[in-house]
């Protein structure tokens, strides 16, 4: 019996999969832990009370229950490579824009929109893998990513704290900025990805096999 195909590949390749998806969830998901912490007290400074500082703080996942559905529709046109390039570019100008603006609104835009760019670089990143990865596979590799998403969020406010210790409490938004840059294209680390962004799993030839 001719086993599935890519059954003999590793369940995470390392190019592929550890540098193209799991490595870049973690280094984005330890800027939004950095930046979490800090949004409510950031509001606070600027002139709000408690209540609207908590209204700010709870924008991150607002902006992603918004932006799920037009997420996979502007994934869906610009491919998934497109899409987490231009998610990037955004939440870094959102992270610049929270870090430098001296007012309360720009301080709620800022935050809205790292929470729109999270909901389009999750989306096609698991796109992503679902595309790259064999189907037998795919329910444990998605699930190592929600893990390693879970693990960048716990790492990001002890990664925020030693930041603000040595500077102020902007240098974890300026860790954000800086972590949603280096957060690699995975194009570059998978070759043979179409205009989409991922590459298609083809099954092996075996020798012998009808």
């Amino acid at each position: 019996m001719t086993p599935p195909a890519g059954a003999d590949a590793p369940l995470f390749p390392l190019r592929s999969v550890v540098l193209g998806a799991f490595v870049p969830t973690l280094v984005l998901e330890i800027g939004i832990g950095a930046m979490l912490p800090v949004v409510a007290v950031t509001a606070t400074g600027r002139g709000a009370s408690l209540t609207v500082a908590g209204l700010v703080a709870a924008l991150v996942p607002i902006g992603k229950i918004l932006f799920d559905l037009p997420a996979g529709a502007l994934a869906q046109r610009l491919g998934d490579r497109t899409a987490m390039l231009l998610a990037g570019g955004v939440a870094v100008v959102a992270f610049t824009t929270v870090a430098l603006t001296p007012n309360l609104w720009g301080l709620a835009a800022g935050v809205l929109a790292l929470g729109a760019s999270t909901a389009v670089f999750n989306l096609a990143r698991q796109a992503y893998l679902t595309e790259i990865t064999p189907p037998l596979r795919r329910a444990r590799v998605l699930s190592t990513l929600a893990g390693v998403h879970r693990i960048g969020l716990f790492l990001g406010p002890f990664a925020g704290a030693a930041v603000i210790a040595a500077t102020d409490v902007r240098g974890a938004y300026w860790l954000g900025a800086g972590r949603c840059r280096g957060r690699g294209d995975p194009r570059r680390r998978a070759p043979g990805t179409g205009s989409g962004g991922a590459r298609r799993v083809r099954p092996r030839a075996r020798p012998g096999a009808a």
